[in-house]
């Protein structure tokens, strides 16, 4: 190999070495938890923002089989505001069978996707409720 070649290639190597430890160090922590299977997605202690709608679609995944929800709450960050407990008076069903499915922004397309989902899981939705805002 020439050392013009050689110079280059070893150029390019070390210019390419912060996207290669950027991409390593991604591949390896995945802050997003998008890459791996997780039992538990819930936010860590980490303060790195998580994919709520990836993350909670995953956790119902995870969790439907023991937990049977029949329940849902579904809208985006402000619906974290109605928890379960405050719900379940209203509408007569256990507080372990109410599952939370926000989306940070969700849409109303969003919810209608939840719901295409459900039904193609044969999942019944005895209660729902809707959080929307104004954006």
């Amino acid at each position: 190999m020439s050392t013009g070649a050689s110079k280059f290639i070893l150029k390019i190597f070390v210019l390419s070495m912060p996207v290669l430890i950027l991409t390593g160090t991604y591949l390896l922590f995945d802050p997003f938890m998008v890459l791996y299977h997780y039992d538990n997605y819930l936010p860590a202690e980490d303060h790195v923002a998580r994919n709520r709608d990836f993350a909670s679609t995953e956790d119902f995944i995870n969790n439907y089989p023991k937990y049977k929800y029949d329940s849902y709450i579904f809208g985006n960050s402000t619906s974290f505001f109605y928890e379960a407990k405050d719900w379940q008076p209203f509408i007569n069903t256990d507080t372990t069978k109410i599952f939370h499915f926000d989306a940070s922004a969700e849409s109303l397309y969003g919810i209608h996707q939840k719901f295409l989902f459900l039904k193609k899981r044969n999942v019944p939705v005895k209660n729902c409720l809707i959080i929307l805002d104004y954006a």
